[in-house]
């Protein structure tokens, strides 16, 4: 049974509306952080010396596993 025009149209505008918000809220986020950032109120986020620190192994045998795909004929 097909949906009649008037309900797809409201959808979409309800999608819309939807993913509309959903950018503004990011935007403003990011805002918030560079501003932030600028300022001096927060630092630099260290999340990748984290990461290395505790996935050292892990990293190692990405970088080599990378070294080796470049390296094959």
């Amino acid at each position: 049974m097909a949906v009649p025009w008037n309900t797809t149209l409201w959808m979409a505008k309800m999608v819309w509306v939807a993913l509309t918000g959903w950018i503004m809220a990011c935007l403003a986020v990011a805002d918030e952080i560079a501003s932030s950032l600028r300022a001096g109120d927060i630092g630099p986020f260290h999340v990748m010396m984290w990461l290395w620190k505790e996935n050292t192994y892990l990293f190692h045998d990405l970088i080599l596993v990378a070294h080796s795909i470049h390296a094959s004929p």
